[in-house]
């Protein structure tokens, strides 16, 4: 029920904003930059990708690390929310739009420590990689 309402208020928050002109990516850069002033800069990245890992861990399906050298994290997540995948549409906002926000918005916090995170959608799910 908790992954059912973060989910739905996301696409609905997507939707209000495309509603105001502003898009998926751009509001994900906000919202990003608003989390990231409140992470530890002297914490330093490594909490920060351990936060999602257990994010994805326990909110996403079937998390997978694929790739982790000194300089780079591959993983993929079979899927985030299943009725937006089916779908491809759901309260006005695409599984593109969705994917967008939350590329922009991590990879803003990512950026904040100066490192860089991408996020992609396709067949198999998503495929994020987090330079270290």
């Amino acid at each position: 029920m908790n992954k059912m309402l973060l989910n739905n208020n996301i696409l609905s928050l997507i939707t209000a904003a495309k509603s105001d002109g502003t898009t998926a990516t751009e509001l994900g850069k906000k919202i990003g930059a608003m989390f990231a002033s409140v992470w530890d800069e002297n914490g330093g990245f490594e909490p920060y990708v351990n936060f999602l890992l257990n994010a994805w861990a326990c909110s996403t399906d079937d998390p997978q690390i694929i790739e982790q050298t000194n300089e780079k994290l591959v993983l993929t997540i079979s899927s985030m929310y299943q009725p937006l995948e089916d779908q491809g549409v759901l309260f006005g906002s695409s599984i593109e739009d969705f994917t967008a926000y939350y590329n922009a918005m991590l990879n803003e916090i990512a950026a904040h420590y100066g490192r860089s995170l991408e996020m992609t959608w396709g067949e198999e799910g998503y495929k994020i990689v987090i330079t270290l």
